[in-house]
């Protein structure tokens, strides 16, 4: 019965991923991207540091981690912060700044 829900959640999940157009992510990329979001929550910006610190992104490897952070601020889902401080990023709010 457990095992019924979680594949109907995953298969939502799924679903919602392709609608948003997050489904040509890979897995450690969305996850990346998912604690972002987490930790935008309660401020604009977040670091490196607090990223690679959160729980869904922590068993990454260092040099994985960062090609993926690297790879989606090229892909423009993460810009550089406000005050353009090195490690600090926010997420992008516009079509213009995934562009």
């Amino acid at each position: 019965m457990l095992r019924n829900k979680l594949a109907a959640l995953r298969h939502l999940l799924h679903e919602m991923e392709q609608e948003l157009g997050l489904d040509n992510l890979s897995p450690v990329q969305r996850d990346v991207l998912y604690a972002a979001h987490l930790l935008s929550e309660g401020a604009e910006t977040f670091t490196t540091a607090q990223l690679r610190r959160h729980e869904m992104v922590q068993d990454i490897s260092k040099p994985t981690f960062f090609r993926v952070l690297k790879a989606l601020q090229e892909d423009g889902y993460i810009v550089q912060g406000p005050e353009a401080v090195q490690g600090t990023y926010r997420l992008a709010q516009s079509a213009a700044e995934q562009a």
